[in-house]
């Protein structure tokens, strides 16, 4: 089977695409897969809610994205700047094969989610008929620009 790969996709924070090219089938179509990611000690995971290999769509498509934050959750406990790494078997009518890919040494890294928004509070402008609530901006990871912030009026 050939190797996984990781990347991160679309923006700071947002997931990690594991994919993977269609291994030989030896006659009978690939129709499922077993995808696992390495977690922070030297053991390998599955994370079936996103990377299910069983599911017909990630089959057919070979890839699917997996969000920072289910990484960075046990099992698998990933660290800012961590390579993730993945390996995959295929699997058959006949079953699963015997040996996995050879996991990837580079590609996707672990990247911060935003932080939570702060508790809103009463803004000044607020009147009998009009209440306004104003809450910080919201930090998109060390080094980078804020995501976003606002005021909202009722």
């Amino acid at each position: 089977m050939a190797n996984c790969t990781t990347a991160n996709e679309v923006g700071v924070g947002i997931g990690i695409k594991v994919s993977w090219s269609l291994p030989a089938n030896n006659g009978d179509a690939v129709n499922q897969y077993l995808i696992e990611i390495k977690t922070s000690g030297s053991s390998y995971s599955t994370e079936l809610t996103y990377c299910n290999g069983a599911d017909p769509i990630i089959v057919a498509q070979r890839y699917c994205i997996i969000p920072i934050w289910k990484l960075r959750a046990a099992p698998f406990s990933l660290t800012k700047n961590t390579v993730v790494s993945a390996r995959a078997k295929a699997g058959n009518v006949k079953g699963l094969n015997d040996t996995y890919s050879l996991p990837n040494l580079a590609g996707g890294v672990i990247e911060v989610e935003p932080d939570a928004p702060s508790s809103p509070t009463r803004n000044s402008a607020t009147t009998w008929n009009n209440f306004r609530a104003d809450w910080n901006t919201l930090n998109c990871g060390a080094g980078s620009l804020p995501c976003g912030g606002a005021t909202a009026s009722i």
